[in-house]
């Protein structure tokens, strides 16, 4: 009976420890003309989910051509660094698409990084041409390395793990794009800051969470425009602004 329930609370462990989802979601930036990638987790990164992964994102453009000069600057905004994989441009298995492949090499903890469905401004890509309408690969949509054209490129989402049962692709889906003009327009001041950050916005906001880069929570306001902010440490935070049922996260640089 021991041995039972010994195997028993073993499955259930192991099957715990692959019962999380990582979600992608792009979103464009008109005011400063970039794409901003967000990736969510559904369970809080705990022991002994030590150290992220291989992943990879690849970004769909229109194309401009099979000799299109576009190009597509990158930045890498959390714990994992990210190096372009290759361009396919108007491949034949989906002659209207360019595909722009990001790849990560892992190696760092997702520890105190992910945290349950909170998102973390994980990159941001720059197009060249200021071209807006950019959306993420869709896995078994998409062409795969094989089909015409896609040059071997194994372009999918993929988002690994690495926990004491071995590596696990978390990545489950991608949320639909939010193109910031679609959301109420907010403005934020200043930015860098030290002792306190207005917001405005055109309609009354119900609330603001407050993160840090890391995706821990450091503060919920509820009914204000104003935050305090004399009291944390100088670095990067994410502000999450809700309006309704819109929601809006911008990056402030508190000195």
């Amino acid at each position: 009976m021991k041995k039972t329930i010994t195997l028993l609370a073993i499955f259930i462990c192991t099957a715990s420890l692959f019962a999380q989802n990582i979600t992608y979601e792009l979103r464009w930036n008109s005011s400063s003309s970039l794409y901003e990638l967000y990736v969510s987790r559904d369970l809080t990164a705990v022991a002994p989910v030590t150290t992220g992964g291989t992943s990879s994102v690849t970004i769909v453009f229109p194309t401009d051509g099979a000799s299109g000069t576009r190009t597509l600057a990158h930045t890498s905004e959390s714990v994992s660094t990210y190096n372009s994989a290759g361009i396919i441009r108007s491949p034949g298995a989906s002659s209207g698409n360019d595909y722009y492949v990001f790849n990560s090499t892992g190696g760092a903890s997702y520890i105190g990084v992910l945290n349950a469905n909170v998102e973390v401004l994980w990159m941001t890509f720059t197009p060249s041409d200021g071209n807006s309408e950019a959306r993420l690969f869709e896995n078994d949509t998409d062409p795969n390395s094989t089909d015409t054209g896609m040059m071997g490129i194994n372009a999918r989402s993929e988002f690994f793990t690495i926990t004491t049962a071995g590596a696990n692709d978390e990545y489950s889906e991608n949320i639909l794009s939010t193109e910031t003009n679609e959301l109420q327009e907010i403005v934020i001041y200043p930015n860098p800051a030290s002792d306190k950050v207005n917001i405005v916005a055109n309609t009354p906001i119900d609330s603001i969470e407050v993160y840090d880069i890391l995706g821990k929570q450091i503060k919920v306001l509820k009914h204000t425009n104003e935050v305090e902010i004399s009291n944390l440490n100088s670095g990067i935070y994410l502000f999450k602004i809700w309006i309704g049922e819109q929601v809006q996260t911008k990056k402030i640089v508190i000195e």
